[in-house]
């Protein structure tokens, strides 16, 4: 079975990096996988894998644009203080939980932790290394062993997370499926049967929360992600959507602190018919893709439920969609101008903490916040105003290092 997932992880795949996937892992095996050593050699391979399934994902289907936020120079810092931080903090977790550990816990139940702030471990952490080689700030053999701290956390909490083999929605066919039968069947016995008033009521409250969550992130998607799709009965499928952090947070994002939404996080569970749509994935980014272009449309049932902050769960009925809606309709109005008055190094800076904070959640599981040191690196600190406040700059250095390069993927090689 080693050899097998070594011989997945080295193949090359399509143009876009997808390769079929036909191990079945047993449990004991995926324990004996996470439980291997890396060693330098597998430490490279699944560097190059990563990289080579992540560009065509930087053109395929990103766009960096933003009303209030210059992206590429928040991005490109954000990624380079990930290189600059990760592998103390990540040490502090791992002692305390190992990330196999916290991939199991995190199994539980949905809205603990999105499935993307696991996949920026490993992914955002490789981003700014190659960005300092391209800055000439770092040779592509530097700091080994603290690249083999990081990539081996986030190998053993994905496996550990996934449960079956997988590491990226784009290893499993562009799935998820993270959550356990029951839980899903938990979640399927409670939605409604749509009628044209609760559907347009879903598509409303879904359509305001999208954006009041990509506003609170920084014009972002890190705090929505989608799973499964989890199989049904017939063609019957269920995504299951996660709105985080809706509120004030403890991962020092100011900007929260006296927002008042009626719930810290919400969680729709909506079951569709496959046979509705001629393609359909959920990308490494937790967005789900369909053709035709309109999942809701195709949502037949649907459950919302609503998170408070002690971590107690509430079934929402749709006579109460509405309300939600406008509640979270106008926290988006008091963020929107709170953002807006900041200058522009303020919003580079809020969106660089915001990117900066994936380990936070991790560590609050692990209880070790307390014991990490969350201040930006003065490395990092040092690339601001030069070059990173320069729009122009940042997009050459970012694209470059990660797509207008002339290797197979986005990562250089270790070795």
């Amino acid at each position: 079975m080693s050899a097998a997932w070594w011989d997945y992880i080295r193949r090359e795949g399509d143009e876009i990096a997808v390769k079929d996937f036909d191990l079945d892992i047993t449990a004991p095996a995926l324990d004996r996988l996470i439980a291997e050593e890396l060693t330098d050699e597998r430490l490279d391979d699944l560097v190059q894998h990563m990289g080579r399934a992540f560009k065509p994902e930087m053109t395929r289907r990103s766009g960096f644009t933003s009303e209030l936020f210059p992206m590429l120079p928040y991005m490109s810092l954000s990624v380079i203080e990930d290189f600059h931080s990760y592998a103390e903090r990540v040490a502090v977790i791992d002692a305390a939980v190992p990330a196999e550990e916290l991939g199991r816990r995190l199994r539980e139940g949905p809205n603990r932790v999105s499935p993307l702030w696991i996949w920026m471990i490993g992914y955002h952490y490789l981003c700014g290394r190659e960005c300092l080689i391209e800055m000439g700030k770092l040779a592509p053999g530097e700091l080994r062993e603290e690249i083999r701290t990081v990539v081996d956390f986030w190998r053993r909490l994905a496996l550990a997370h996934r449960g079956d083999g997988t590491l990226d929605y784009k290893d499993a066919g562009f799935t998820n499926r993270y959550l356990p039968p029951h839980v899903v069947d938990e979640l399927r016995r409670s939605e409604t049967v749509l009628d044209p008033a609760t559907s347009k009521a879903l598509k409303r409250l879904n359509a305001t929360v999208s954006g009041y969550s990509f506003l609170y992130f920084t014009d972002s998607r890190v705090g929505t992600c989608d799973s499964g799709p989890y199989p049904d009965s017939g063609t019957q499928q269920t995504i299951v959507r996660d709105y985080l952090s809706l509120g004030p947070s403890s991962w020092a994002y100011p900007w929260a602190e006296d927002l008042d939404p009626p719930y810290a996080g919400l969680t729709l569970s909506l079951t569709f018919d496959r046979s509705a749509f001629t393609a359909f994935e959920i990308n490494d980014w937790g967005t789900t893709f369909t053709e035709p272009d309109q999942l809701l449309g195709a949502v037949r049932q649907a459950a919302v439920f609503g998170y408070r902050t002690d971590g107690t769960r509430e079934l929402l009925p749709p006579d109460a969609w509405a309300e939600v809606t406008a509640d979270i309709s106008r926290c988006h109005m008091k963020l929107y101008q709170r953002f807006a008055a900041m200058d522009r190094r303020e919003r580079i800076f809020a969106a660089t903490t915001m990117y900066t904070s994936g380990l936070r959640p991790f560590a609050d599981l692990a209880g070790v916040t307390d014991r990490i040191d969350w201040s930006m690196s003065p490395d990092t600190l040092a690339l601001y105003p030069d070059p990173f406040d320069d729009d122009e700059q940042a997009a050459a250095i970012f694209g470059t290092a990660l797509v207008a390069n002339d290797m197979p993927g986005s990562f250089s090689p270790l070795l």
